[in-house]
């Protein structure tokens, strides 16, 4: 995490006590999403740090990146019975509307355990905890342009 990332996540802290690990900054409407640990809630922000709202997270996906996508938040993770899945998620309301199920590395790590990001037709993944690899993969049809 650089400093710029950082020092917003400290400032959000500072607004809600609630161990934020995940944050993704967007130009909907120039406002800054968050969740807590395992991602039982989603935080909403104004660019100045205000929280906005709290909303509960009722996916069931304990979320450890999301990212914007296509109008849409895209958040990847684990369920509780430990399968990797991926939610398209509707703003503003953080409604679940298309969820993509993943596998698990050669060392038994969820795809979804770590690092995800969208690039044009594809996902990528870095699964493991330190020095990791990078998994690409494409979307299947049925995810692209979504």
């Amino acid at each position: 995490m650089d400093k710029t990332c950082s020092d917003a996540r400290a400032a959000l802290e500072g607004v809600v006590r609630d161990g934020m690990t995940i944050l993704a900054g967007g130009f909907v409407a120039g406002l800054i999403f968050g969740g807590n640990w395992d991602s039982r809630d989603f935080y909403v922000w104004d660019h100045e740090g205000k929280l906005l709202r709290k909303v509960p997270n009722s996916t069931g996906n304990s979320f450890q990146d999301l990212k914007f996508h296509g109008g849409k938040l895209v958040g990847s993770g684990t369920l509780a019975d430990g399968q990797a899945v991926i939610d398209w998620l509707e703003l503003p309301d953080f409604r679940p509307v298309r969820r993509l199920t993943a596998g698990k590395t050669d060392t038994g790590a969820p795809m979804t355990r770590e690092g995800m990001t969208l690039w044009g037709d594809e996902i990528w993944f870095l699964p493991e905890d330190g020095a990791s690899r990078l998994f690409q993969f494409d979307l299947p049809p049925s995810f692209k342009k979504f």
